[in-house]
């Protein structure tokens, strides 16, 4: 990024912690998964953030009221700030409700990612995952049983999941999915491509080796603001922490 843009991102890092410690998204109250994006930023940016104030917000926490997103991020913020964190906490979100998973299903793709993914940054064996009742043809995934149709970040998902032949199976589909602007939907259905669903498709293709049809260029130069951050779409005209970890994300996987 260009010395201005750094700048200019530094100032949205800083300006978007809250009194209570927590970073917020584009409005509203410090929030716990904003949190999770703003700290690596923070730190790539050198920003200047009261550190001690969101280590105390994070602390306060009970993992116990967390869905498993959150409590993942809260795990891994604990971690980035220094504060303890054992492997019951990990293996206790085995044991949560269905309810608390995405699509409250703990079986599919995206949910039985962000396990195994959580259970190896703490140097956990992987958790079981069976993902043949959601393959929806030759190489693709969805999150939903039943499904015809692949969803990008299932798909990607899936990629951290199989071996062999099913892994390339999944990765030669994801490939395929890839829009000519260098985007990936979300769904085939979608009218766009979006951020979220570029950067896991990237980064899934790249950690196993393949490469994408089209450079993301373009879409990336597409999704900046002046402020430093990135928009989920080329016509959302306004930025964010998370999106732009996931802009972030993609630049470092382009040449």
């Amino acid at each position: 990024m260009a010395p201005e843009a750094v700048c200019a991102l530094r100032d949205e890092v800083e300006s978007a912690q809250t009194k209570n410690g927590l970073f917020r998204g584009r409005t509203g109250p410090g929030d716990l998964y904003y949190t999770f994006f703003a700290l690596p930023l923070a730190r790539l940016v050198r920003a200047r953030i009261d550190r001690s104030a969101c280590r105390d917000a994070i602390a306060a926490i009970p993992l116990s009221t967390l869905d498993v997103v959150h409590a993942i991020a809260a795990l891994r913020l604990r971690r980035m700030l220094r504060l303890p964190v054992r492997s019951e906490m990990l293996r206790a979100l085995l044991n949560l409700p269905a309810t608390s998973y995405p699509q409250g299903d703990p079986e599919a793709p995206y949910a039985r990612f962000l396990l195994t993914a959580a259970f190896r940054d703490f140097g956990l064996d992987d958790p079981p995952a069976d993902l043949t009742d959601y393959r929806t043809g030759r190489g693709g995934y969805a999150n939903v049983k039943g499904e015809t149709v692949p969803a990008v970040n299932a798909t990607a998902a899936s990629l951290f999941l199989l071996t062999d032949d099913a892994r390339k199976d999944a990765a030669l589909t994801l490939q395929n999915l890839q829009e000519e602007d260098g985007s990936f939907k979300a769904m085939p259905s979608a009218p766009q491509g979006d951020l979220l669903s570029t950067a896991t498709a990237s980064f899934a293709l790249h950690v196993h080796g393949y490469a994408l049809r089209h450079t993301v260029k373009p879409f990336l130069r597409a999704c900046f603001r002046d402020t430093g951050l990135f928009a989920a779409t080329p016509d959302d005209p306004v930025g964010d922490l998370e999106y732009t970890a996931y802009g972030l994300l993609t630049m470092g996987l382009t040449t």
